[in-house]
């Protein structure tokens, strides 16, 4: 005997093919929808769902938009995942516009008056667009009865730096008047939840829905590593495909794609970021969706939103810069529900503090907020904490983490790697030929280069390449572990560096060792490599 479907849930299988809604799901629509129905002189209806990725949270408000009178606005972060948004309500026969930057006058005239004459159901945009006055001439004009704000971290992350119009939301949400106000997202530690709170509703009082942002399927593990090109060429070979690695900038996603190609001319690996041309960006979109085996190089600008299910391996090239955006970025990896693998490669930072006293600029509010957001993830790089899953889940507020069973990561599974490769045998070679080799000569050593076999250490680190050794011995200068003297008869030669580092951590501002020509934490070495290719733009993120 068949059950009869209640009509939400014939809905969504009718116009979605989803025969089931999760509570969850299930409350947000039942939220939107009685609000809608009961809209008064109170002001309208308040929540921030927090869901992990890939709990369907686009369905949340996508379902309701087909069943409420007046009109549903959502506002994304960036143009590439409008368009997705786009064709996937098209091919559901969903009817909405877009409205974004660069539209003819005539074309956003037409999309209005779709709008306003009840031919469409959703108005997609970005928050630029929606602060301009005939969008908000627009917005007083409809009948808007639900406003989002998807991916509503970049409130917080963006607002305060390179996307100001966040921080202009509150004109719109004026301008709309809607009955409800929905922010999505999936993941925002409790000082984020509260700006973003700050920004959109002020001192109104909101609901709060939240998921668990564990993701079981998903193993975490963090390379320790002198070399960033190696440790990216061996994991990215080794990791099942499909797979992503995420970086910092633009240029990274380029060379680290371009290195990949070289070291393995079979592998199918291109980059994406949001400089790229509209055309491009949606033809590495399809090409990605439909690639088995392809490997993609990535900033943030693929990180939310856009939908690949079986994307098998993440791979983070360094830290990003809190834990909300590494959630966000490892959660593209298995959302068919499939076990999937989430690595972060770091640069090792193992037994030593560079804390120089009295050398910092005082911190504005927002930048000590910022710094103190990339330290939490800095410690989950450096080893801080037991169970990876556990610290990534007390980051971001959960009271239950420490009570939450561990699927799998490195840590629990006694497979973590305790040291950095290469370590133990370049500091051993240093310390062997003290003085005695240069930069270039040390990485021939270690390489096993003909004419030096009878030193101890000699072809140590045979399997690397050449590039790799040079980056790890280079890595090890700037992070002040090997002292490149600067002048003097050993001009150029290494040494350890223990008498400058016990100087700089004990207070000594005039050490009796000189101290390295370039103290980086960052990937300077990676980027020395290079050379000449390399121009560094830290305004081009995504």
């Amino acid at each position: 005997m068949e059950t009869n479907l209640d009509p939400i849930t014939g809905l969504a299988k009718t116009a979605f093919g989803i025969s089931y809604l999760y509570p969850y799901q299930r409350l947000v629509v039942a939220n939107i929808l009685d609000a809608v129905q009961r809209a008064g002189k109170e002001g309208p209806f308040r929540q921030i769902v927090l869901l992990p990725t890939g709990s369907g949270k686009s369905l949340c408000f996508q379902l309701p938009s087909l069943l409420v009178p007046g009109l549903t606005v959502v506002v994304y972060p960036l143009l590439g995942l409008i368009s997705d948004q786009q064709r996937r309500l098209e091919e559901r026969s969903i009817k909405a516009v877009t409205l974004k930057g660069g539209m003819k006058p005539s074309e956003k005239e037409a999309a209005f008056r779709a709008c306003l004459s009840g031919q469409v159901r959703m108005v997609l945009a970005n928050p630029e667009i929606l602060v301009t006055p005939d969008c908000l001439n627009f917005l007083e004009k409809a009948e808007i009865d639900h406003f989002v704000i998807d991916e509503a971290h970049c409130i917080a992350e963006w607002g305060d730096s390179f996307r100001p119009s966040y921080l202009e939301l509150a004109r719109p949400l004026a301008a709309a008047q809607p009955k409800v106000i929905t922010a999505f997202t999936a993941t925002a530690s409790p000082p984020i939840l509260n700006r973003i709170a700050s920004i959109l509703f002020g001192r109104e009082s909101y609901g709060l829905i939240a998921g668990q942002p564990d993701r079981p399927n998903i193993h975490y593990a963090v390379i320790p590593t002198l070399s960033m090109l190696r440790a990216t060429r061996q994991t990215v070979s080794q990791g099942t495909k499909p797979l992503i690695v995420f970086v910092q900038s633009r240029k990274t996603a380029e060379l680290v794609a371009e290195d990949l190609r070289h070291c393995f001319p079979g592998m199918d690996a291109r980059f994406y970021h949001a400089g790229l041309e509209k055309a491009e960006r949606s033809q590495l979109e399809t090409w990605f969706l439909h690639s088995p085996d392809g490997v993609l190089c990535a900033t943030c600008a693929y990180g939310m939103g856009l939908d690949k299910p079986d994307v098998r391996t993440v791979v983070h090239y360094g830290p990003p810069s809190s834990t909300e955006a590494y959630l966000q970025e490892s959660g593209r990896a298995g959302r068919d529900g499939q076990d999937a693998e989430a690595i972060l490669i770091a640069l090792d930072s193992q037994g030593i503090s560079m804390e120089i006293p009295g050398q910092k600029e005082p911190l504005s509010e927002l930048e000590t907020i910022a710094a103190a957001r990339k330290k939490v993830m800095e410690d989950y790089a450096s080893g801080v904490g037991a169970c990876r899953r556990e610290y990534l889940l007390a980051a971001m507020g959960d009271s239950r983490a420490s009570e939450t069973s561990c699927s799998g990561c490195d840590r629990c599974l006694n497979k973590d790697q305790k040291e950095a490769e290469g370590k133990k045998q370049i500091l051993a070679a240093i310390r062997k030929h003290n003085r005695r080799m240069t930069e270039r000569g040390m990485a021939k050593f270690l390489g096993g280069d003909q004419g030096q076999g009878l030193h101890p250490g000699w072809g140590s680190l045979g399997q690397w390449n050449p590039d790799e050794i040079q980056e790890a011995i280079s890595f090890l200068i700037d992070s002040c572990r090997v002292l490149k003297k600067g002048r003097g008869p050993w001009k150029n030669r290494l040494s350890p560096a223990q008498s400058w580092l016990r100087a700089v951590q004990s207070g000594n501002s005039s050490p009796s060792v000189d101290p390295p020509s370039s103290a980086s934490t960052g990937g300077a070495s990676f980027f020395r490599i290079f050379g000449a290719r390399v121009v560094r733009d830290q305004g081009s993120a995504i």
